[in-house]
């Protein structure tokens, strides 16, 4: 009986051309493999906080927890949603189900929380987070005694400066007032 071994052994030809075989497309599957020493992971896990002024814990839930899980719960691929209310306003977590598209389920969560009417008029405009990997690497404050305009427009510029270098992939502006 003839083992695939025993033929290799007695066709050294044949045995390095399949040692050859796998040694370009080892080094073809290692030109072609992507690296990324701080890979953007998504955690599937949306946070929604709706700032309500003055209000106790309890007026929170009723307010506006309760409102936020009845426009939360139709939205489909969201495996579990936490609610906590809290001194000043309430925040939901939502975590994605395995496989979901956490972008297409930000926007159905934005969607509908939006769309809620019945919020309490001492609550301000809900804050969507969605969670990944990608952490801060630098973070900048500027403040100054000019108006906000001013300043908003001075970190605009700057973020489209530290956007034209190479190595900056992404520059974000937090905590505008509005205008």
């Amino acid at each position: 009986m003839r083992t695939p071994i025993t033929w290799f052994v007695k066709n050294p030809v044949a045995s390095n051309l399949l040692m050859w075989i796998f040694l370009v497309g080892g080094f073809i599957a290692y030109l072609n493999l992507n690296q990324e020493e701080f890979p953007d992971i998504d955690f599937g896990v949306i946070q929604v906080s709706v700032p309500y002024l003055g209000a106790t814990p309890e007026e929170s839930e009723t307010g506006v927890c309760l409102r936020l899980e009845e426009a939360l719960e139709g939205i489909e691929n969201i495996d579990t949603l936490t609610s906590t209310a809290r001194e000043g306003g309430c925040d939901s977590t939502v975590q994605l189900a395995n496989g979901a598209d956490l972008n297409r389920v930000l926007n159905d969560v934005k969607g509908n929380v939006d769309g809620i009417t019945t919020f309490p008029t001492e609550t301000e405009k809900p804050i969507y987070r969605a969670f990944s990997s990608t952490g801060n690497v630098m973070t900048l404050a500027l403040s100054s005694d000019t108006n906000d305009l001013s300043l908003k427009t001075v970190a605009e510029d700057i973020r489209d400066d530290l956007l034209d270098l190479d190595e900056v992939s992404q520059v974000n502006i937090e905590y505008i007032r509005p205008l």
